[in-house]
């Protein structure tokens, strides 16, 4: 029982380390991030930081492995557990993906070029990329064939105009917050583009 509570304090403490490290690493970049600014946010001795991560790289890592993992969970989720039509699945996959941003901020530092990085995690960056693609696809495909959305649509075309126009917009989002006018205004445009009229 006492094991037990210790383990889930030390998970509930390193949680809290990851979380921080994510919005540190998201606003500051990983050269100008101090683990002092991570143990602060995260209410942890810096020491703690160091002896669950032995370095500021591997806490780097294990952010960013933990947010794509966590990106292609909630994508799913998002699509598959959402019970409305398919206009209303894409707008919502559309809105939550910058909430998630809002909540996972290491994810922007993929959207302004430190191509070293890009280049480290390239390989979980183009899995995501195509999960989310297949995703949108999708439901594109269930839309066309549900009446809702045109026949004469190109399913992938369109999957990688949504994903386009999603990446390019939370690119112009790395400042605290966005605009959710925006962001339904486009959204709400790209749904009335691929709708039957």
């Amino acid at each position: 029982m006492k094991e037990n509570l210790r383990q889930k304090a030390s998970e509930k403490r390193r949680a809290a380390i990851v979380s921080a490290a994510s919005e540190i690493f998201g606003k500051k970049g990983f050269n100008k991030a101090c683990t002092e600014d991570i143990a602060v946010k995260a209410k942890v001795s810096k020491g703690l930081i160091f002896h669950l991560f032995k370095t500021k790289q591997q806490l780097f890592q294990q952010t960013v492995e933990d947010s794509l993992s966590q990106w292609a969970s909630f994508s799913e989720y998002r699509a598959f557990g959402n019970e409305g039509d398919e206009k209303s699945v894409l707008k919502d996959l559309f809105i939550a993906s910058f909430d998630f941003v809002e909540q996972h901020p290491i994810i922007m530092m993929f959207s302004y070029s430190d191509e070293k990085m890009l280049l480290t995690y390239r390989d979980e960056i183009n899995k995501s990329n195509k999960v989310w693609r297949n995703t949108i696809s999708s439901i594109i495909k269930s839309g066309i064939e549900n009446g809702s959305f045109r026949d004469d649509l190109n399913v992938k075309c369109a999957a990688v105009v949504f994903h386009e126009t999603q990446t390019s917009m939370l690119q112009g989002i790395i400042s605290e917050r966005f605009d959710r006018s925006v962001v339904h205004f486009a959204i709400d445009n790209f749904v009335r583009g691929i709708e039957v009229q």
